[in-house]
């Protein structure tokens, strides 16, 4: 079988890398060739896509050719002062898609985030190559936001995808609510996590200098003020001047708005370490004793589930699908925080909880077992088959 995976843009997110480690899972399968393509931007986070991506997998874009993407906006550009409204450029980047489907022979496509539907389902509409695509929760922000403007092309997406996957039971309640219909096939896998179990035997630690006997939060995420980061930051300072006990802040990740922190807050503590992006994160996690996720809203969270893969205790928000990926058999692996009437997280209760773990060391032991559980649900072989299943379906069936 020929498949081809197809992602919207290749910054750093969750739906990348699921994408990217679900081409590379099955590439290392026998009777499978798989192709990785980019659809809609320059900008692409190669240390991410180096990382996950394996040399078996085929990577396509029109922008692996410099010299004729210059050509093609030169042409845009000629065609937009002589008064002619004809992007010439987004018709090449069509016509090598077509190429691609037609010279790979592919068989099915895997498509991730909203930009690739709309791409896929538009150029091969009456085409019978089946469309999976997956919701990774970029519909449900769309409804949330209220774009009135997409819904027209998403009925478009609804109408022409074969199958519809989504990342958690919340993404899957909200879509079939948004598609208004109960007759499109719709299933919930969640993702896969490929994480090699490494013990790192405290290199982060002693890198930071931090004491074995220190209790270390920490949290990872994309750079941008949604994943509650400053929250993590007051609330981290009110637990650690009402305990005694040595304790750590490490956050992990890059972007303009924690560079502001940064400047604001190193000033006030030597206990909380901004350490930059990093494309190993389990490095840091393994140092943590408690994980820290007081996002506005999330509609799973990978950030979540390698926490609890690396069997840390969460503090995580209770909003969109997170509950699904720290609740196991009705124990949670941590503390569920609420969100305020402004849809923020409560700094108070997110502080609390810290605290707990502070003053009971018990409880990391608790639920460290309780996480163990709680990650079997994305355990990476699972979700390969549950997609592989769907795969061989759809095309003895097309």
């Amino acid at each position: 079988m020929n498949i081809l995976f197809s992602i919207g843009t290749l910054d750093v997110g969750g739906a990348q890398t699921i994408a990217l480690r679900l081409a590379s899972e099955f590439a290392a399968k026998q009777n499978y060739n798989v192709y990785f393509y980019n659809v809609a931007s320059e900008k692409i986070e190669s240390e991410m896509v180096e990382a996950i991506l394996t040399s078996q997998v085929k990577f396509l874009s029109i922008y692996n050719y410099p010299i004729i993407n210059f050509l093609l906006w030169k042409v845009n550009g000629i065609l937009k002062l002589a008064g002619i409204s004809y992007n010439f450029r987004e018709k090449a980047k069509e016509w090598y898609f077509k190429f691609c489907i037609k010279r790979y022979k592919i068989n099915l496509i895997s498509s991730h985030l909203i930009g690739s539907d709309l791409f896929c389902t538009r150029i091969l509409k009456k085409s019978a190559i089946p469309i999976v695509i997956t919701e990774h929760g970029d519909y449900v922000v769309h409804k949330k936001l209220g774009v009135e403007y997409l819904e027209p092309q998403m009925q478009g997406i609804f109408s022409r995808a074969n199958f519809i996957v989504t990342v958690s039971d919340y993404c899957k309640k909200n879509i079939i609510e948004f598609m208004n219909t109960d007759t499109k096939p719709v299933q919930t896998i969640y993702n896969g996590i490929t994480i090699v179990k490494q013990q790192y035997y405290g290199e982060a630690r002693r890198k930071l200098g931090i004491s074995e006997k220190a209790i270390v939060y920490g949290l990872v995420a994309r750079g941008i003020e949604e994943k509650g980061w400053r929250e993590a930051i007051e609330a981290f300072l009110w637990v650690q001047s009402n305990t005694g006990k040595e304790l750590h802040l490490v956050l992990v990740g890059a972007g303009e708005f924690l560079d502001k922190l940064k400047q604001i807050y190193t000033q006030y503590t030597s206990s909380i370490h901004f350490v930059g992006y990093s494309n190993k994160p389990a490095f840091w996690i393994e140092s943590f004793d408690v994980g820290l996720l007081p996002t506005y809203f999330e509609t799973l969270s990978n950030t979540v589930i390698e926490y609890i893969f690396m069997e840390k205790p969460a503090i995580v928000s209770n909003t969109g699908g997170v509950p699904e990926v720290v609740c196991n058999n009705g124990e949670v692996a941590g503390v569920l925080i609420d969100l305020d009437k402004d849809g923020k997280p409560c700094i108070k209760q997110l502080a609390d909880a810290m605290l707990k773990y502070v003053t009971s060391t018990n409880l990391i032991k608790k639920h460290s077992v309780i996480a163990k559980k709680a990650f079997k649900k994305f355990e990476i072989d699972s979700c390969v088959q549950q997609y592989e299943k769907l795969f061989i379906y759809l095309t003895k069936n097309q």
